[in-house]
């Protein structure tokens, strides 16, 4: 679907002459407008967890004046803000491939899954899936984007260790010199044991993600094609899908 939709709308970008609505050329650029940042939101996802797998040197941070742990807990937040953004996402691009012309901010799953062009698809199904795989982090995002309260490790982990390295990290973090080197050490493998877990966790969660996605992307696509189809026949034009 994002092969064709790019294969699609690259004339319209190169072309100055100015894209009536209601015409195919404007369906298909309103679907790219909605798809693209779902895309980059999943690529996103990788992104932040190769930051957290690959942490830069702790000299490095310093230099940041950060620790180890603020530099975890910045970016496994970035991680479940778009995380559960992907299911705002998938609503809006329904809205768009059906046309149900509901304003954004009203793009609610209640709203979608019981429309009437929607509701006896297999669309309100896709969507459940996607609603479930983000659902357990709603919580830990909503505490991150309206409290500013980061994100507990050992939740996202299943483990009961990873929250206690923040104390050590802040601590050395400001008074290196009041711990010996070999207890650094084991601080130091402790977060590399952590890295570990944490980067596995992540990939677990895309892969969960990227599981309820995919079919919902597929099903939109067959609506998507049918609706070009039906829309270019109408304005006696033949589909660009």
């Amino acid at each position: 679907m994002i092969r064709d939709l790019l294969d699609a709308v690259v004339p319209f970008l190169t072309n100055d002459t100015p894209i009536e609505s209601e015409t195919a050329e404007s369906y298909i650029l309103e679907v790219f407008d909605t798809i693209a940042p779902m895309i980059q939101s999943l690529a996103l996802l990788e992104r932040t967890r190769n930051f957290v797998a690959h942490m830069p040197s702790e000299k490095y941070l310093q230099g940041l004046e950060i620790n180890r742990h603020d530099w975890l807990e910045y970016h496994i937040g970035t991680f479940l803000i778009v995380f559960v953004t992907i299911r705002d996402q998938c609503l809006l691009l329904i809205n768009a491939v059906m046309g149900l012309g509901i304003a954004p901010q009203h793009c609610r799953l209640g709203i979608i899954t019981s429309n009437k062009w929607v509701k006896d698809t297999v669309i309100p199904n896709r969507l459940s899936l996607v609603e479930k795989a983000i659902e357990r982090h709603r919580k830990k995002r909503n505490l991150i984007v309206h409290r500013g309260k980061a994100p507990l490790l050992d939740d996202l982990c299943k483990t009961r260790d990873l929250d206690q390295l923040e104390k050590f990290a802040l601590v050395i973090q400001h008074k290196p010199e009041a711990f010996s080197e070999q207890f650094k050490s084991k601080v130091d493998q402790a977060y590399v044991r952590a890295l570990i877990r944490i980067d596995k966790a992540l990939e677990g969660e895309i892969c969960e993600l990227r599981k309820a996605v995919w079919p919902l992307l597929t099903d939109t696509h067959k609506i998507y094609n049918q609706r070009l189809s039906a829309l270019s026949a109408v304005l006696g034009k033949s589909p660009k899908n």
